[in-house]
């Protein structure tokens, strides 16, 4: 018995950890990353210390992000009960460009779990806005949108080249279901 490895979370590398701890971490739901960041004292220095080159420690990144979560929520009358039931979402002209990564952090978390249509028409959006959106809708998440709206946009050639280079990466992985992709009223000329 004496050979056989120990599991213990002291035994593993704080980045390992920091991992850990960014999976548990849902901004509405933070008990189970608190737990984790309370159950010693190693995990308790390993969460609010910082990772190199990193600009927060991981408790203070699930702080900023509740807070935007829940700012989010209440800039658009909604809650997460709401988000994961919502098949469409319309944020349109009350979408603010500062909210774009707060989204991508929703739709990457799974708050948008059954979302078909997403409208984000006229909100402002430039390439480097829309940017956060895009790389999460690329990693995989909201697999059953349908539609997404990004007409009346900042939006250029190179962001239509962003959209395309990321979205085409893995057709089956990114966006099975999309059937629109709304990009009237844009930059985008007869080249992009």
């Amino acid at each position: 018995l004496e050979s056989m490895p120990k599991n213990r979370l002291e035994d593993l590398p704080p980045d390992v950890l920091r991992q850990i701890f960014r999976l548990l971490a849902d901004p509405f739901a933070p008990a189970s990353a608190c737990a984790l960041v309370g159950c010693c004292r190693y995990t308790r220095s390993a969460f609010r210390s910082r990772a190199t080159g990193a600009d927060r420690t991981e408790v203070e990144r699930l702080r900023l992000w509740w807070g935007r979560a829940t700012a989010f929520c209440g800039s658009h009358r909604t809650t997460a009960s709401h988000m994961r039931l919502a098949t469409t979402v319309g944020l349109s002209e009350s979408f603010a460009v500062a909210e774009a990564p707060t989204l991508a952090l929703l739709l990457e978390r799974g708050s948008f779990r059954r979302l078909c249509w997403l409208q984000l028409y006229g909100s402002l959006l430039s390439e480097a806005s829309l940017r956060p959106i895009v790389e999460t809708l690329a990693a995989g998440a909201s697999p059953s949108l349908k539609s997404l709206d990004l007409a009346g946009n900042h939006l250029g050639d190179a962001s239509c080249a962003m959209l395309a280079a990321r979205l085409s990466e893995s057709p089956a992985r990114v966006l099975p279901a999309l059937e629109v992709l709304g990009l009237g009223s844009t930059r985008i000329s007869s080249r992009g």
